[in-house]
């Protein structure tokens, strides 16, 4: 038997004689072969798109695929043919209704090329409305706000509206512009402010997706600070490599500079710095601080938004702003042992601010004078609102600024400075409100109703006994978020009718109808347990609730813990 010497040059193309250093000689011809045909291929059609598929071809050499694609399975002169490297590709945008047949190639490194894939067919589908854009992100550094998002999948994306809003609610919302591609930056909003924003797509015919989810952006004059609890080590607070923890992105931030938390839940309070705004990238839902954050000191330049912050029953606070000026909005403070928010001295703005669970929902003092618009107060033992500030605050003051005061405890406010609060146009929590649901001197007159409609100054504008509400309205749970059930409070006008209240969940699944009938003109309440209509406990999450009744309709949300 000879020596025999192996060599696989075919990916070279070349042909060579092995010849062993001793022994009678084998002579060996290597040609390079083409690889062979793609196998597996299928083909499904989308919207206005036929996607592919097929098994890898395991060669040494292999370059690419080539994907032919022809209206007729004969593959004539109006074949066109695609490259890919992958094993995988998405054709279009083609012509709804018209049947597509493609067959694939695989070519190596020397340029060979396989023989055709078996050939496959498919029709793309009519145009569709696109999917909402996913993954939005809100940044921020140098005066913008950086918006970036992944395209979409549809291969007929004409571009991207951009809207931008005050409020989560988007009551009120403006668009930016429309863009071809995904990604956007905002150089328009002033700095030290906050927005909120959202993106729709729009396909080449006109069609509008659905909103993407909402992000919270701060404008700041210096850079952003990043913070992600799920960046497991090796931080230093850039995009891509994020802080995990909250009190080591502030330390490192200089005045200026803006600190932006992605979703997840933090342990432990830290301190915020002056001129160092701080925003929870998606909001309370998405974002919570638990410990007691402290906010001394804090002058007008820096905001505080989006974030949940949780005093766990065992800090005194949730909130300490002690002599501060700075923004509060878009916040829920609760579960303090003594107040979700102190306040003395300093004149800070709170605005739309959940405060819950706490023994006192805002406690002020000494020469504090905030700025209270739109917040809710909730669940608070004793009293919502306590001031011995020897200015006052200003709480409410129009319809577009009022209030929410729900589950009252022994008073709303209670002022024990000798200055008037200014406490006009806020819902007290019922449509009928008593003198002493107050302690102190409170301006609470006029005031309105759960919807921020009506206009009332006494029992007998426009409510009869206190009880037949102007509109129908649909008021908030009780308690929210619950494990075993909730209550929700809502009214039907003079003379009554018919009412639907129903909940669904957060994709828009009827999950159960809780009233379908005729009822008088007052006040009512229905009970959900947290099942579905089958009797099943309902998942932990959050739902959404419609009252439909004489041509109105009103939504409200509740959340169900397990």
């Amino acid at each position: 038997m000879p020596n025999t010497h192996w060599w696989d040059g075919s990916a070279s193309g070349l042909s060579f004689m092995d010849v062993s250093t001793s022994g009678p000689t084998m002579t060996f011809d290597f040609q390079d072969l083409p690889p062979p045909a793609p196998l597996g291929v299928v083909a499904t059609g989308g919207e206005l798109s036929v996607s592919l598929w097929w098994s890898p071809v395991t060669v040494a050499d292999l370059d690419y695929y080539e994907v032919e694609r022809d209206t007729t399975d004969q593959f004539g002169g109006g074949t066109v043919a695609f490259i890919t490297t992958e094993t995988a590709h998405v054709d279009g945008p083609l012509v709804a209704g018209t049947e597509y047949f493609y067959r694939v190639y695989a070519v190596d490194l020397g340029g060979l090329g396989s023989d055709p894939s078996e050939t496959v067919s498919a029709t793309p589908l009519a145009d569709v409305a696109p999917t909402p854009p996913v993954e939005l992100e809100a940044l921020g550094g140098d005066g913008a706000i950086p918006l970036i998002w992944p395209a979409n999948p549809e291969v007929d994306i004409a571009g991207y509206h951009i809207e931008r809003a005050a409020t989560p609610a988007f009551t009120e919302s403006e668009n930016l512009g429309f863009v071809s591609e995904a990604g956007y930056t905002d150089t328009t909003c002033p700095l030290g402010t906050g927005h909120w924003y959202r993106v729709v797509a729009e396909d080449q015919t006109g069609n509008l997706s659905g909103a993407s989810d909402i992000v919270a952006g701060v404008a700041a004059s210096g850079d952003a600070v990043y913070v992600d609890e799920t960046n497991p080590s090796g931080q230093n607070g850039s995009y891509s490599n994020p802080f995990r923890q909250i009190d080591d992105a502030v330390a490192a931030a200089d005045p200026g500079d803006v600190v932006i938390v992605y979703p997840g839940t933090y342990e432990g309070g830290f301190a915020l710095k002056d001129e160092v705004s701080l925003v929870g990238m998606r909001g309370v839902d998405a974002t919570s601080i638990l410990g007691m954050v402290s906010a001394i000191g804090i002058g007008g330049d820096t905001v505080l938004k989006a974030v949940l912050i949780d005093g766990g029953g065992v800090a005194a606070l949730a909130l300490d702003s002690f002599g501060s000026d700075f923004v509060v909005e878009d916040c829920e403070l609760r579960n303090g042992t003594s107040s979700a928010m102190a306040c003395n001295e300093g004149v800070p703005v709170v605005r739309r601010n959940v405060f819950a669970g706490s023994q006192t929902g805002l406690s002020c003092s000494g020469a504090a004078s905030p700025i209270l618009t739109s917040n809710r107060f909730e669940q608070n033992s004793l009293a919502h609102i306590f001031t011995s500030s020897s200015v006052g605050p200003v709480v409410g003051g129009s319809l577009d600024t009022a209030n929410d005061f729900v589950d009252r405890g022994a008073f709303l406010i209670l002022n024990g400075a000798p200055v008037t609060v200014s406490a006009e146009y806020n819902y007290w929590g019922a449509d009928c409100v008593e003198a002493s649901w107050f302690s102190g001197l409170v301006d609470y007159l006029p005031w309105t109703d759960a919807t921020h409609i009506a206009v009332m100054n006494d029992c007998g504008s426009g409510i009869e006994d206190g009880e037949t509400p102007l509109v129908a309205y649909a008021g908030p749970s009780f308690p929210n978020p619950f494990r075993s059930g909730t209550t929700i409070a809502f009214g039907m006008p003079s003379p009554g009718g018919a009412a639907t209240l129903r909940v669904y969940s957060a994709a828009g699944k009827l999950v159960r109808t809780l009233v379908d009938e005729t009822l008088p003109a007052g006040r009512h309440v229905a009970v959900w347990d947290g099942r579905d209509a089958g009797g099943a406990p309902v998942s932990a999450g959050v739902y959404f609730y419609r009252l439909e009744a004489e041509g109105f309709e009103a939504r409200g949300k509740t959340a169900v813990l397990r």
